[in-house]
């Protein structure tokens, strides 16, 4: 009386199937690799700040770090540096960049393996898309990483009165024409 009913498969459901699996793994991708790359750069800027602030402690136990400027090389004085190293870590993290600027830099060596180069240079604002004056900062810590990125939330004018007098020159080049 009752019969063994057999359902069967037919290719075109199984083709449903797979593309909706499929569609969901693309969705997946979609959402995952941008937040993937939003989490890479905050932790990358996390990095950053801890390894400066270990360079900026370092310098300032030892009474400054070295501050080279056309040509000329001085004493940048612990608290100078902890108000640069303020401004800099307290905007985020801007927007990452690969390569280095060819023109002059400020360079500040901390004492222990570390250094940080400081570009004064016009950089698109993120909004407006417009050159504004902005910073371009590349920190190598002591084993080698680099962290360089640009911003343009500061410009030479936010560090201006913590640099020393030898350090006007370069401020006044960074200026929109």
């Amino acid at each position: 009386m009752y019969e063994k009913v057999k359902t069967s498969h037919t290719p075109r459901r199984d083709v449903q199937l797979a593309g909706c699996i499929l569609l969901g793994v693309m969705l997946l991708i979609l959402i995952a690799f941008p937040l993937y790359l939003a989490c890479r750069g905050q932790y990358e800027f996390h990095n950053f700040v801890q390894e400066m602030a270990d360079s900026v402690l370092y310098s300032r136990q030892r009474g400054g770090a070295l501050l080279t400027v056309e040509g000329e090389t001085v004493r940048l004085e612990p608290d100078n540096m902890s108000h640069i190293y303020s401004l800099l870590t307290s905007k985020g993290s801007g927007k990452e960049q690969k390569e280095l600027p060819d023109t002059e830099e400020l360079f500040i060596d901390f004492g222990d393996g570390s250094t940080l180069q400081i570009w004064n240079r016009q950089v698109r604002d993120a909004y407006s898309k417009e050159m504004v004056n902005g910073l371009f900062i590349s920190y190598v810590d002591h084993t080698g990483k680099r962290y360089s990125y640009d911003t343009d939330l500061l410009s030479a004018r936010n560090i201006e009165s913590y640099l020393p007098p030898e350090a006007a020159g370069w401020v006044e080049r960074g200026k929109l024409s």
